[in-house]
């Protein structure tokens, strides 16, 4: 039995043109994947065949000294590979925006920091990510990305008047952890492959977590509702 070209899983389903939204079957007939991966590989599809590549393909390399120093600045890294361990951990309010836009991350954490200004993450591979304690005062944004290992957001949020949370079009593969958020202004989760499940509807140790304005949660594959980090999503 052939495997999933994404994840690696047994049980395989072509990609048709009725579940593509009517692709012609010239564009689909090399495309197998698991039920989990199809939302994702026909929304890669769309995307190539209007044109528009969303390939992460950086031009360069930086070491992690260097795209610190950027990050100080109030600079954005973009089409950069950065290897070795990213930190940015203050304990204290961090005044610049931060922007990853095309990049590949060996590994990267923003805990226990609050972030003042909006903090975004576009277009890029992180192998290991985490914003344990992270206050997203000034908005977060993370879009066509996609992560490798265990994503951890427990107890943070915070998101201010004006400043939503929009997670959107990602590939988690990796278990994703909300436990105990608290999410102030806006939230937009759609369109995310959750392989391992999440939390994020979830009740661990009974604490769901906080919407202060009902969130729009819509059109993602995977379990939503877990309360246990070692459960599995099918």
């Amino acid at each position: 039995m052939r495997e999933c070209p994404r994840c690696g899983e047994a049980s395989l389903r072509s990609v048709s043109p009725h579940r593509s939204g009517g692709l012609h079957p010239q564009d689909l007939r090399n495309y197998y994947t698991c039920k989990l991966c199809l939302r994702f590989v026909t929304s890669q599809i769309r995307r190539t065949v209007s044109g528009n590549n969303m390939t992460t393909q950086p031009k360069h390399n930086i070491t992690t000294e260097r795209a610190t120093d950027l990050l100080k600045d109030g600079r954005h890294l973009t089409d950069v590979y950065v290897d070795g361990e990213l930190k940015i951990e203050t304990n204290e309010t961090w005044d610049k925006e931060v922007v990853f836009e095309n990049c590949i991350i060996e590994y990267f954490s923003g805990s226990v920091t609050q972030f003042d200004k909006p903090v975004r993450l576009i277009n890029c591979h992180f192998k290991k990510c985490q914003f344990v304690f992270t206050y997203f005062l000034g908005g977060l944004t993370i879009d066509n990305c996609t992560f490798d290992n265990y994503l951890d957001f427990q107890a943070g949020g915070h998101n201010k008047t004006g400043n939503p949370v929009i997670i959107t079009n990602n590939d988690f593969k990796g278990f994703v952890n909300f436990f105990d958020c608290w999410y102030e202004n806006e939230v937009i989760i759609s369109n995310n492959i959750f392989h391992k499940g999440t939390n994020l509807l979830g009740k661990p140790h009974n604490i769901p977590v906080t919407f202060d304005i009902e969130a729009i949660i819509k059109d993602n594959d995977g379990q939503l509702n877990l309360d246990n980090e070692e459960e599995k999503s099918e």
